[in-house]
C-alpha cells in the first residue's frame, strides 16, 4: 500500500511542478515560492480541523527540524524556478532528481559512514552519463516560445543545469530529514508546517533582498486572481507531501525515495501536454533509463 501511497504522490508533484512552472517563468521565482507556500497553507488549513490538539503539541517538539527543512526547501525551490526559465521542464525534472538522489547517497557517505559497493559507482556513473546525454541533446520541434531550452543561449542553459545541481542537493538534505521527522509526527500538520514555513521563509527572503537592493527587488506584488491560480497550481502539493510523509511512515524511505523517482517521467508527459515541449526520442529514453537507475540506486541501498 506504501508503494501505491508513494506513486500517487510522485505524480502529484510532478503535476504541480509543472502547473506552477508557468508562474516561474513569467514571475520573480522568488515571490512565485513565497506566494505557492502562503497559498499551500491556506489550502490545508481547514484540513486542520480535523486534527487532534495533542498531535499539534508533538509536531511542535520537532519545529527546529521543520524550520531546518523548510529553509533549506525555500533555497532548493528557488533554485529550480529559475532552471524553468532556460530548461524544459521535462528535462529539468529529470536532472533535478538525478542530483537528488546523488546528495541522498552522499549524506548516507558523510554522515552515515556508509561505503560504496562496485554496483553503485556503476549506477552512480550510468547516471551521469544520462544527465550529460540530457544536458546535451536538443528537443525536437514544438512551440518555441513555450520551449526555453530552443532560445536560451549554452550560459544560459550551463546557468539551468547549476540550478538544478543546486536544487538537488538542498531537497535531498531536506527531504532526508523531514522523511525521519515523518515517522514521529502527523502527517497533515507535518505537511502544513513544512510547505507553510517554506512560504515564510521566501517572504523573509524577499524582504532581506529588498533592504539590500532596493524597493524594486522585494516581493512582487500580485492579484487576487493570479495568487487563486497558484493556489490552484499548488494544491496537488498537499497530496504529495502528505502521501511522502504517510508513505515514510509505512514503510522504508529509500523505497519511497525510489519510487518518487518516476515523477520524472509523469513531469515529463504532463510538460508535453500543457506545454507542447516535444521531447526527442533519446531524451525521452535517457529520462527512462535515468529513472530506472534512480530506481536501482535506491532499492540496491535498501538491499545492502
Amino acid at each position: 500500500m506504501y508503494i501505491f501511497i508513494a506513486v500517487v504522490a510522485a505524480s502529484a508533484y510532478a503535476l504541480q511542478g509543472t502547473l506552477m512552472a508557468s508562474f516561474y517563468r513569467k514571475m520573480d521565482p522568488l515571490s512565485a515560492i513565497s506566494y505557492r507556500g502562503l497559498a499551500l497553507g491556506l489550502v490545508m488549513l481547514p484540513l486542520l480541523a480535523f486534527v487532534p490538539v495533542e498531535q499539534f503539541y508533538k509536531t511542535s517538539s520537532f519545529f527546529g527540524h521543520i524550520l531546518l527543512c523548510a529553509v533549506l526547501a525555500a533555497l532548493g525551490n528557488w533554485l529550480v524556478a529559475n532552471s524553468y526559465k532556460s530548461l524544459p521542464v521535462g528535462v529539468a525534472w529529470a536532472l533535478s532528481e538525478s542530483f537528488r538522489t546523488i546528495t541522498a547517497i552522499g549524506f548516507a557517505i558523510l554522515l552515515l559512514h556508509e561505503a560504496l559497493n562496485p554496483y553503485q559507482l556503476g549506477f552512480i556513473a550510468a547516471l551521469l552519463v544520462c544527465v550529460s546525454i540530457l544536458c546535451t541533446s536538443s528537443s525536437s520541434s514544438g512551440d518555441s516560445g513555450k520551449d526555453p531550452a530552443r532560445n536560451a543561449n549554452p550560459a544560459a542553459t550551463y546557468a539551468g543545469i547549476a540550478f538544478t545541481m543546486g536544487f538537488g542537493v538542498f531537497i535531498g538534505w531536506s527531504m532526508s530529514l523531514i522523511g525521519t521527522v515523518a515517522r514521529e509526527c502527523n502527517p497533515l500538520v507535518l505537511a502544513f508546517e513544512w510547505e507553510f514555513t517554506i512560504g515564510l521563509i521566501g517572504v523573509l527572503l524577499a524582504w532581506g533582498r529588498r533592504l539590500f537592493k532596493g524597493k524594486e527587488y522585494g516581493l512582487a506584488s500580485i492579484s487576487r486572481l493570479s495568487f487563486g491560480k497558484i493556489a490552484l497550481y499548488s494544491s496537488p502539493t498537499v497530496i504529495g507531501t502528505y502521501g511522502f510523509a504517510v508513505a515514510s511512515q509505512m514503510g522504508s524511505i529509500a523505497i519511497v525515495s525510489a519510487v518518487l523517482s518516476v515523477s520524472t517521467v509523469a513531469a515529463a508527459i504532463i510538460a508535453y501536454l500543457l506545454y507542447k515541449e516535444r521531447l526527442t526520442a533519446l531524451q525521452c529514453g535517457m529520462i527512462a533509463v535515468s529513472c530506472l537507475i534512480i530506481a536501482g540506486l535506491n532499492l540496491l541501498e535498501f538491499a545492502i
